[in-house]
């Protein structure tokens, strides 16, 4: 390669290297008078920066692993659906009703306790005490696996048990079947990559 050739690749590189120093100013400026921006007059009340409006979800200063029946509570009982941030709707305070009802709502504290503190926990309940559709939920609230885009995984003992399973706790959930929660069978995969839960049967 000729002196000259060097000369000008040097110059390109220079050149383009100036252009993105130049472009990466601009948009940590761009980012600093947002800042400002939203601290003076709050983004809600400013038309123009409707687009970056930020909705606020009940799960927020929530620590994966560390949270309380007590929250969860509050959050079944808000407005807002904490992991889709849409309004729940009436069919899902119908069941919240009834699912209060169930037994193993009585040891919901007490089985939170028992997973932080230890590895393994095995739950013994009765038949229609709740363990199969209310323990996942539980476990939802407090690992909150959307987070870091993990799973809570249920074994189901036949296939119509874990396409069921899975539609009841859909249901339960304010949540469309296949989506944040989900199940697999042999030939049938019926989730997405939102799903959260996944019922499954092998």
């Amino acid at each position: 390669m000729s002196e000259i050739a060097k000369k000008r690749n040097v110059e390109n590189y220079e050149e383009s290297t100036d252009k993105r120093s130049s472009e990466s100013v601009l948009l940590k400026n761009n980012q600093e008078h947002l800042s400002k921006r939203q601290r003076v007059e709050g983004i809600d009340n400013n038309p123009y920066l409707a687009h970056r409006q930020i909705t606020k979800s009940p799960l927020d200063g929530w620590f994966p692993g560390r949270t309380t029946a007590e929250q969860a509570r509050i959050a079944e009982d808000g407005d807002i659906n904490p992991f889709t941030n849409k309004p729940f709707s009436k069919r899902y305070r119908e069941l919240l009703k009834a699912r209060r009802t169930l037994p193993v709502h009585a040891q919901r504290k007490e089985f939170l306790d028992l997973v932080h503190e230890s590895q393994f926990v095995v739950f013994v309940g009765e038949t229609g005490s709740g363990k199969t559709t209310q323990i996942p939920q539980f476990l939802c609230y407090d690992i909150l696996p959307h987070l870091k885009k993990k799973q809570i995984a249920c074994t189901q003992p036949r296939r119509v048990a874990a396409m069921s399973v899975a539609q009841r706790v859909a249901d339960e959930m304010d949540f469309k079947l296949g989506e944040e929660v989900g199940y697999n069978i042999r030939f049938e995969d019926c989730s997405g990559p939102k799903t959260m839960l996944k019922n499954r049967y092998y």
